[in-house]
């Protein structure tokens, strides 16, 4: 199931930073060869002038460097090859979950979530990781100081703290600021999306200066905290070489003292600045790229915290085509962020093969309550049962074969005519004519320049408003679906566009399916059945549509929209 994607992600990373470790633990003993062989040419090769000692050393370290260097590739290629496993596993699963989480807040979050996997699989493939696999081996190199001689040990392990204590207080220093920063960034660059998205209100109303000079504001506040970050992060990375050059002199100064004292020999004093310098480098190297997965581990975090926002425990069960019985029970919904619910303790029930147009004043919930229908949110309370099955537990895929539905903005998507009708599916070209048809829509198919195969643009760049509606209706009645929910369907209807509207919803009241009109226009309401009238995210009024309107007609309520046209025009 895909709500197992993060487990097995994390399971993987399990076992290859297993096998890394493993790896890293042969390069860092591998390393030892070449101390080891300073320390056998100074106190025997040239004390003894064996030309054969020196061959056969001089072999088994090059094997030893050749066996690392292998290791070392090998652990290279595994860990960009778990960075585009990783990437191909969670685009797609992520994608999925950045639409459900715009379904859910409105917030488009889709370039920041790629970023953030970008941004994690540049981390795993590239050299960042290596310095923090090979910091734990420090000790082994020390101990091996240690051995030549305690008080080289002692400069070693002094310096290796140094290190480690300057690693710590730099992330102590930056961690906030860079929190911060992450998040400042994320805002603007979606504020720049937005931007984009409204480009015709920002340039027909002369809002670009305005914009411009709200975002460049913005864009700086981010600027001065990246250098913040950068700024104690170059001081803190300058000043660890300074201490770790200092260090090395000290200990060649040590080394060249005992050297002195005859406690150790210059073989020895070379092997343990060698030494040395294996055990504190990864610590250095570690400051310069523990930013790098700071961040990784933060776009990680943000993209857990997405799928733990949106995720839905759906049955993989494949169920039986519905016949459209919905029963609500104390269903209540609030947007992710609000304080106050947008609907409460709504409990109805709406029975197969019924027609129900919802009304209200704006700003009630009524687009939510649609979606909430769907089951493309989930309830805070409550629950929305379709043929007593919890509509958001039933799987997506399967149960959007089912569901036919517009909502209040048409979105077509880049392709052909066909493959929008058809949803992006396998397409049966009789269920596609079909739908045009029943949308009234064939013939104007017809009419563009390849048809059906006509090449539409994003959001349906190419086609008026009164052209998108049309076809996102035949989308929406593809494959005969059990239900259908309409959200404002007829808004940018022409006469022509009004009429097969119409004949679309006797079409689909004569196969008995279940119709959710979400009205604005007296003239929606025509066919239906039933009538739900919400306000202050309640039901106030709900039952068959001429009692609902002759109760809202005694009832004399400013903040019912155009009722005594809907009574007008609601039976004609």
């Amino acid at each position: 199931m895909q709500k197992t994607v993060f487990k097995e992600v994390k399971q993987k990373l399990c076992t290859l930073a297993g096998l890394l470790i493993v790896f890293s633990l042969f390069i860092n003993l591998l390393v030892l060869s070449i101390p080891l062989y300073m320390l056998q040419v100074y106190n025997r090769v040239i004390s003894s002038y064996s030309i054969d000692t020196l061959f056969l050393l001089t072999v088994i370290v090059i094997v030893a460097l050749l066996t690392m260097s292998i290791i070392d590739i090998a652990r290279a290629q595994m860990s960009k090859s778990f960075g585009y496993w990783m990437d191909t596993k969670l685009s797609a699963f992520m994608l999925k979950r950045t639409i459900q989480y715009q379904s859910h807040t409105g917030k488009s979050y889709t370039s920041q979530t790629l970023r953030d996997i970008q941004n994690i699989k540049s981390f795993l493939s590239s050299q960042a990781p290596y310095p923090l696999l090979d910091a734990p081996w420090t000790p082994l190199f020390i101990l091996f100081v240690y051995l030549l001689h305690p008080i080289l040990g002692h400069i070693a392990l002094l310096g290796s703290i140094v290190l480690f204590s300057l690693g710590l207080l730099n992330e102590l220093m930056t961690r906030k600021t860079m929190q911060e920063s992450e998040v400042r960034a994320i805002s603007h660059i979606n504020n720049a999306e937005l931007a984009t998205q409204n480009s015709n209100s920002i340039l027909a109303m002369g809002m670009m200066n305005a914009f411009l000079e709200k975002w460049q504001s913005r864009v700086s506040e981010v600027n001065v905290l990246e250098e913040r970050v950068a700024g104690k992060s170059i001081y803190m990375a300058n000043f660890s070489k300074f201490v770790r050059g200092s260090l090395q002199i000290f200990l060649l100064g040590g080394g060249a003292w005992l050297v002195i004292q005859h406690e150790i020999t210059a073989g020895a004093m070379i092997a343990s600045s060698i030494l040395m310098s294996r055990a504190l480098s990864p610590m250095e190297q570690a400051i310069g790229t523990w930013r790098s997965a700071m961040s990784a581990k933060g776009a990680y975090k943000r993209l857990k915290e997405i799928d733990a926002i949106v995720r839905q425990d759906e049955s993989d069960m494949p169920l039986p085509k519905p016949k459209g019985h919905y029963e609500l029970t104390g269903l209540a919904y609030r947007h992710l962020g609000a304080t106050e619910p947008v609907l409460s303790s709504i409990s109805l029930s709406i029975p197969p093969g019924v027609a129900v147009g919802v009304i209200g004043p704006s700003g009630t919930g009524k687009s939510t309550f649609a979606r909430l229908l769907l089951g493309t949110v989930k309830p805070l309370a409550g629950k929305v049962t379709l043929d007593g099955m919890e509509v958001s537990v039933w799987a997506s895929e399967d149960r959007g074969v089912h569901f036919g539905y517009l909502a209040q903005e048409v979105e077509l998507f880049p392709g052909t005519i066909r493959e929008n009708i058809a949803r992006f599916k396998e397409e049966d070209p009789a269920k596609v004519i079909k739908a045009a048809q029943l949308a009234g829509c064939h013939e104007l198919i017809l009419k563009k320049n390849k048809g059906y195969d006509c090449i539409i643009g994003e959001n349906g760049r190419g086609l008026s408003g009164g052209e998108r509606q049309r076809i996102a209706l035949a989308r929406a009645v593809y494959g005969d679906p059990s239900i259908v929910i309409f959200d404002e369907a007829n808004a940018n209807l022409d006469g022509e566009g009004e009429a097969a509207y119409q004949r679309l919803i006797a079409h689909l009241k004569a196969q008995s399916t279940t119709i959710i009109v979400i009205a604005h226009n007296p003239s929606t309401l025509r066919q239906m059945d039933r009538l739900l009238y919400l306000a202050d995210g309640r039901v106030k009024l709900y039952g068959a549509k001429d009692e609902v309107l002759k109760r809202l007609m005694g009832e004399e309520r400013t903040d019912i929209p155009r009722v005594r046209n809907e009574q007008s025009t609601a039976n004609r």
